[in-house]
């Protein structure tokens, strides 16, 4: 199949929330050539045969050196980019279970940091911004939906 004739498909992607007890979200400043110079939380590629948990715990682990548990799915988005890149990415809220958040990838990542839900840096990665304008429950498991549970601005 020539290049030009090659179809192309979306990626599944996934991002991986995490919310201390002080209503700070973990986010990671990326260096990758997808999305340098932004903010994300860990996350990654949906692996073939790949249960979504076991995904959520992997990246988890490869990109913060940390076990997670009570994962649950937030929502999605459809994530296109420029230069024929287009992922669906499921974000997903969790705990960790064991150990302490570090940069485990420091050729994708430069900085680490907990951040207040009200007061994230930015510029955040393509799909984080995406979700973040859509209407979720709040990663704080309140019941209410982000936005007005942290008082965002729309």
């Amino acid at each position: 199949m020539s290049q030009k004739s090659q179809k192309l498909y979306p990626i599944i992607g996934t991002g991986i929330y995490i919310l201390n007890d002080k209503a700070e979200l973990l986010l990671m400043k990326r260096i990758s050539p997808n999305g340098p110079g932004t903010w994300s939380p860990a996350g990654g590629h949906l692996e073939f045969g790949e249960a979504f948990d076991d995904c959520v715990r992997r990246e988890a682990k490869e990109e913060w050196g940390i076990d997670v548990g009570n994962i649950r799915l937030l929502g999605l988005t459809n994530d296109i980019y420029q230069a024929n890149k287009h992922s669906v990415t499921l974000h997903f809220a969790c705990s960790i279970t064991k150990g302490e958040p570090t940069i485990t990838e420091p050729h994708n990542f430069t900085e680490i940091g907990w951040f207040k839900l009200n007061n994230l840096p930015s510029p955040l990665f393509h799909p984080v911004a995406n979700f973040l304008q859509t209407e979720f429950d709040c990663f704080c498991g309140s019941g209410k939906k982000y936005k007005k549970c942290h008082r965002i601005a729309t």
